[in-house]
């Protein structure tokens, strides 16, 4: 689409629509990067949390017959988050613990450094983690301690947010298209009237003049060279007219009377010297107004400033003895 074939309207819709949409797309992926790392924060201090209290419960274990004395308490600290299931692995890899809501984690993530956060998908679900190394008295080798967050609600959460953003955004789109329209077409109001009162301008009409009381600053500027360019009209138009009067009252005698010199020669029969003398007559008063029409047009193109001076180079030795000859003649 070419922006240049729009209306004024049209295009301040569209870019008021532009703008409104480039506005809530930045808002909307800032929201959502912002709550994506919010709920990460929170699933990682949730998980660092259990993740400390099974490390205290289990550090207080002493062999397993203790161990399996701690773990009603791992169940009960587990039990308290729903979403939050746990897995405790010996040395070998045998599991010691694990909860019923727990998955196979995959054997990558069993390797991960203390206090790292990892994820991974199986199947619908999307799951969180932390892996870490627990001692436990009269063992050499650590526990592994695998503590896995369901975060599937939090995956809905956002693909819902994400859908109902794209549909808000089409719907804000219309809305504020329709709405730059009304707004556009409003603020052109005093634009459509200044362009109404200027095509109702004629020739008769060239003395009126743009009113600026209505007219909002940003077009002042624009009517006051209109009216400057009235002005220039009307004066040009004067001009033209006090020329064609002058026109017709300085041509209005020597052609009354070469019509009338005319008429008496043609009243009676005359010999062919007397119509080439008459017609000599004729043709000096046709010389004399030529000429009179020529000074004519030089004092209007003066007046209007259409004649192009033109530099020539002159003797002037030449110029001050004309000059002298004259006046001595005159002196004498």
């Amino acid at each position: 689409m070419n922006m240049k074939h729009l209306s004024l309207t049209a295009r301040m819709s569209l870019m008021f629509m532009s703008a409104v949409i480039a506005v809530l797309t930045v808002a909307g992926l800032s929201f959502n990067m912002l709550s994506q790392h919010h709920f990460k924060m929170l699933d990682r201090q949730a998980l660092v949390e259990k993740l400390e209290s099974a490390k205290h419960i289990l550090n207080n274990a002493r062999g397993e017959a203790s161990l399996s004395e701690e773990l009603p308490q791992l169940r009960a600290l587990l039990g308290a988050h729903q979403d939050l299931a746990a897995t405790i692995l010996a040395s070998d890899g045998s599991v010691l613990f694990s909860d019923p809501r727990a998955v196979e984690v995959p054997e990558r993530f069993r390797r991960e450094n203390e206090q790292s956060m990892w994820e991974w998908q199986n199947g619908q679900h999307m799951y969180r983690g932390m892996t870490a190394q627990i001692s436990v008295a009269d063992q050499a080798e650590p526990l592994t301690a695998l503590l896995i967050l369901d975060v599937t609600n939090h995956t809905h959460f956002f693909d819902t947010l994400q859908r109902w953003f794209w549909i808000g955004l089409v719907i804000s789109a219309l809305f504020s298209a329709a709405l730059g329209w009304v707004v556009a077409r409003s603020g052109l109001r005093p634009l459509r009237q200044v362009t109404h009162v200027a095509s109702g301008m004629s020739a008769r009409s060239l003395q009126e003049r743009i009113p600026l009381e209505p007219v909002p600053r940003e077009l002042q500027q624009l009517v006051l060279s209109f009216n400057a360019m009235l002005a220039r009209l009307e004066d040009a138009f004067v001009r033209l007219s006090n020329f064609s009067a002058d026109i017709a009252h300085e041509l209005r005698t020597p052609v009354s009377n070469l019509m009338t010199h005319t008429e008496v020669v043609l009243s009676k029969k005359r010999d062919i010297n007397a119509y080439e003398e008459n017609l000599y007559s004729n043709l000096e008063d046709l010389k004399r107004m030529s000429r009179m029409i020529d000074d004519m047009l030089f004092l209007a193109k003066a007046d209007n400033g259409l004649i192009i001076p033109e530099q020539a180079r002159i003797e002037l030795a030449d110029v001050v003895f004309k000059l002298f000859d004259y006046y001595h003649l005159l002196a004498e």
